[in-house]
């Protein structure tokens, strides 16, 4: 029922306002806010700037603003860029880049499903769909920018959040120093890329990293181990099937 409604409301034209009161009244919401909010207030302060990139609906970057911070919230697909604007227009805490980030700026094919939360540059993401309405698969040329330029743009974040559905390490090639705190999702049926990303990680000067599992809230190993002996947990089967890598410097 919640599946049809969301579709009703998303092809009349009001799925922003729909979602919006729905997202004011929903106890799992509130829940799943204050467990983040637990989460991201060890990550960075109050007046920090964060980059949301693969902002999707906005869900990180309410609680990011909650917590205080000054948000980059990056995201491609244009419905979800729709959202984000009638959701944070009025909040000049939070800048809105309709965008994908990649290794070059330019411009993409983004392969999506409406409002789906797995909208990806890669036509080959598996889960691409998934999370959507049940329409048929879309395409848009997009506009790409990089890591390094938004950092140029609007300054060094605290925390870099990264969520771009199987991009990551497209992505991370693109910036060329590290930040105090990046996060990177992750799924185990992609162990290549994963070793890449570490390897990119590791080369930019990150030294400590540990795991959040799929909408968790607790670091998962009890202690931050180097990106090396991620690795190894990971090849070992240690680390849960989906998550986010939380790397930092030291």
């Amino acid at each position: 029922m919640r599946k049809v409604l969301k579709r009703a409301a998303h092809r009349l034209g009001v799925f922003p306002q729909a979602r919006h009161v729905y997202r004011r009244l929903s106890p799992a919401v509130r829940s799943s806010l204050e467990r983040d909010a637990r989460l991201y207030r060890q990550i960075f302060s109050p007046g920090d700037l964060v980059f949301d990139v693969g902002a999707n609906l906005g869900h990180k970057a309410q609680t990011f603003l909650r917590l205080g911070a000054r948000v980059v919230a990056v995201e491609p697909n244009p419905g979800c860029v729709a959202v984000l604007r009638h959701e944070f227009g009025g909040n000049g805490n939070l800048t809105v880049v309709p965008a994908a980030v990649a290794e070059e700026a330019g411009r993409a094919t983004l392969h999506f499903h409406d409002l789906a939360a797995s909208s990806s540059l890669r036509g080959d993401w598996e889960h691409l769909g998934k999370g959507g309405l049940g329409g048929p698969e879309e395409r848009v040329e997009v506009e790409v920018t990089t890591l390094d330029a938004l950092v140029a743009e609007h300054g060094m974040p605290a925390y870099c959040k990264i969520d771009v559905e199987g991009l990551e390490r497209e992505v991370l090639a693109g910036l060329s120093r590290p930040v105090p705190c990046l996060s990177i999702e992750y799924h185990r049926e992609e162990g290549d890329r994963l070793h890449d990303c570490l390897r990119r990680l590791e080369a930019l000067g990150f030294g400590k990293a540990n795991v959040i599992r799929t909408d968790g809230a607790d670091m998962h190993l009890p202690e931050w181990v180097t990106l090396g002996a991620l690795a190894r947990i990971f090849d070992d089967g240690g680390l849960p099937p989906t998550g986010d890598i939380f790397v930092r410097g030291e």
